[in-house]
């Protein structure tokens, strides 16, 4: 469902829904403890309340702050393993260079070949947490292509070994690419998040819920970012996904960028 969020709904129409649900359900939960829990709404359990929201609060704060900082990194990964992905298939054509005229224009079609089948199919498909059966065709094509071709001179031996490390490094950085458009949380770290924000809004609705305007507008604030770093978590939880993904900009620029010459 989170996926699909990230994909059918701009970035910041999520987040203002995520944040009116959440000052919603706030504003709610506050008004049930003033009807009926007068005691809590008169602040006459203020002190244990307040403890309570300390506690609750720091054990939160450090379990979604961890999460955010801990997928911000898996983000920003994501997208330097991409750049690598790339520079890998650029080097193979550099180095097709040094091979006989037949061979070298194989393994530049081949490349050529993998490199649209990611940019023109996979990237959509990686939406959705999905990999491209073409591409995955077409970078065992180029395998083959290596695999068919014997260098002759010293200088030939010595770009083809360089060529099937790349080609090595690649296949590695494309299963790590599809690894991480899965997606990282998994449900359990998704229900303490979640069951979190609402312990957390209960204990700040029980802290002297009768203190007015003041008191409510403040609930409601803490609430909306909280609501705020939850779709924060969630966008960045898929990297391929949404308005604010990795981009397949690596692939059309570089030593790839005559595959997309007009």
């Amino acid at each position: 469902m989170h996926r699909w969020l990230i994909n059918h709904v701009h970035t910041p129409l999520l987040m203002l829904a995520y944040v009116l649900l959440a000052v919603l359900f706030a504003y709610a939960t506050l008004l049930l403890v003033r009807r009926f829990f007068p005691s809590l709404a008169r602040g006459e359990e203020n002190e244990i309340a307040v403890l309570s929201v300390e506690i609750v609060g720091a054990v939160y704060g450090i379990l979604l702050g961890f999460i955010i900082v801990s997928l911000w990194e898996g983000f920003d990964a994501a997208d330097e393993n991409v750049g690598r992905e790339a520079t890998a298939l650029s080097q193979i054509v550099r180095s097709a260079q040094a091979f006989d005229p037949v061979a070298r224009d194989e393994v530049t079609r081949a490349v050529g070949a993998y490199t649209h089948a990611v940019v023109d199919e996979e990237w959509d498909l990686l939406r959705e947490g999905k990999a491209s059966t073409l591409a995955a065709n077409d970078i065992s094509a180029l395998y083959a292509v290596l695999q068919s071709y014997e260098p002759k001179t010293e200088a030939q031996k010595t770009f083809y070994t360089a060529s099937v490390e790349r080609l090595n490094d690649a296949l590695a950085a494309r299963r790590t690419r599809l690894s991480q458009a899965e997606g990282g949380l998994g449900g359990s770290i998704r229900f303490m998040m979640y069951t979190g924000f609402v312990m957390i809004v209960g204990f700040m609705t029980a802290v002297g819920g009768g203190k007015g305007r003041a008191h409510t507008v403040m609930i409601l604030g803490v609430t909306a970012i909280i609501a705020f770093n939850l779709v924060l978590a969630t966008t960045l939880d898929y990297p391929f996904s949404g308005d604010v993904s990795v981009s397949a900009e690596p692939f059309r620029t570089g030593g790839l960028a005559r595959f997309f010459s007009p």
